[in-house]
């Protein structure tokens, strides 16, 4: 007589191996979790700032560590739009600008005792005429650059044109950079940009070896006449003062 054969412990390992295949299927075809989209907004969020601050010294500050108590701000960010990109509450890129208005005497971010935009562009009435800069693009590696940079400068350049300036300056950091700010600002309808070659900038420190180009943009036709121009608050004009 044969002696029955015990399937019980077939079994159990049968379905075992099942359940681990069914976790691992499961796992593995599970729609992966989508990114945070990145969010553009002008801001005055101090923890934005902060990780702004700390990000752009990385790429213009050597890296020097800051203090949790250390003001991170130099005059310029203080009269400043500061505009962010952000995923969640990480700033994954920012830039700012700087505007001065005719009647004003303060040095915009890119200017020296002997490099002024003024003597620079006698041509141009920029002291009667709204004008500014924009400066300090910093964007973390990792993240799609591109993208970011677009998206910041597209922003960028509508507050431009809603604030009525009529006249927009940036510093490329070498003439491949210069010539990109350039058929980035084309793309949006600033088709008067160029690149000042007979223009000299100073040399840039925190990068030694680099020749950098002054872009320029007029962009006075584009300029929304009917909105009415923005009061310069008092504060700022006494930040400026102690400025100076």
């Amino acid at each position: 007589m044969k002696k029955p054969v015990d399937h019980s412990e077939k079994n159990q390992s049968q379905g075992v191996l099942e359940a681990v295949q069914d976790a691992l299927i499961k796992r593995f075809t599970r729609n992966a979790k989508q990114p945070e989209p990145v969010v553009f907004e002008f801001t005055n969020d101090k923890g934005l700032l902060h990780q702004y601050y700390r990000l752009r010294d990385q790429m213009f500050g050597g890296g020097r560590s800051f203090n949790e108590n250390e003001s991170q701000q130099d005059i310029h960010d203080k009269i400043s739009e500061i505009l962010v990109a952000r995923r969640g509450r990480l700033v994954i890129g920012a830039c700012r600008l700087t505007v001065r208005e005719g009647d004003e005497t303060f040095m915009l971010p890119m200017e020296e005792d002997h490099f002024k935009l003024r003597e620079l562009f006698p041509d141009l009435p920029l002291a009667k005429e709204r004008h500014g800069v924009i400066s300090k693009f910093a964007i973390l590696e990792e993240h799609n650059a591109r993208d970011i940079l677009y998206g910041l400068c597209k922003i960028m350049y509508d507050k431009v044109i809603m604030s009525d300036i009529h006249y927009l300056f940036a510093r490329g950091r070498n003439y491949v950079l210069a010539r990109n700010w350039r058929l980035i600002a084309n793309s949006f309808g600033a088709t008067h940009t160029r690149i000042c070659e007979e223009i000299n900038m100073p040399d840039d420190p925190n990068f030694p070896g680099e020749k950098p180009y002054l872009t320029f943009s007029n962009l006075a036709d584009l300029c929304l006449k009917e909105f009415p121009r923005v009061p310069v608050p008092t504060e700022r004009k006494l930040k400026l003062i102690e400025q100076e």
